[in-house]
């Protein structure tokens, strides 16, 4: 019994003190709710976050494009998840497949014009949007949290590295 109150302490944080469990449980339920709005908004633009991301980096590529294996590495995707992602794209028309030249068993993903309409309309919004969501922290309070961020994602690539 005593141990099981002690478990809970340390996951509930019951002190005053703001353990890692609590603030590690924190962060993950505000990227929980930060997609969940994010997936509101891109819905009126019938897209997910995921194909948002997709189509901003196959646009940023230029007329060149990208090869699929480079914008799953950019997302942080299995090959077979950008698969699927480009399949759904393309049969939206807002992307289209191309051979690479310098590589034919490679394949490029580049944006339609179709993809460029949906991208000028969600852009201007999406940065209005951003900027609504932070608009709780002050200019230096974003400063900080920037830097925060930073700091943990470099403790995670370290921890990761690890092992």
């Amino acid at each position: 019994m005593e141990r099981d109150k002690n478990l809970e302490n340390s996951v509930n944080g019951n002190s005053s003190e703001i353990n890692a469990i609590k603030l590690l449980g924190l962060i993950d339920r505000t990227v929980v709710l930060i997609e969940q709005v994010f997936d509101k908004f891109y819905k009126k633009f019938k897209l997910s976050k995921t194909q948002f991301s997709a189509l901003y980096r196959i646009h940023l590529a230029g007329d060149e494009g990208i090869t699929l294996s480079a914008l799953g590495d950019q997302m942080f995707v299995t090959r077979a998840n950008i698969t699927t992602l480009v399949d759904r794209m393309v049969a939206r028309g807002l992307i289209k497949r191309i051979t690479n030249e310098s590589d034919r068993r490679s394949i490029k993903a580049v944006i339609t014009n179709q993809g460029k309409e949906i991208l000028q309309e969600v852009l201007p919004n999406n940065q209005v949007f951003s900027s609504e969501i932070l608009n709780c922290l002050t200019s230096k309070e974003k400063e900080r949290f920037h830097e925060f961020l930073l700091k943990i994602q470099n403790e995670l690539i370290e921890i990761y590295n690890k092992y």
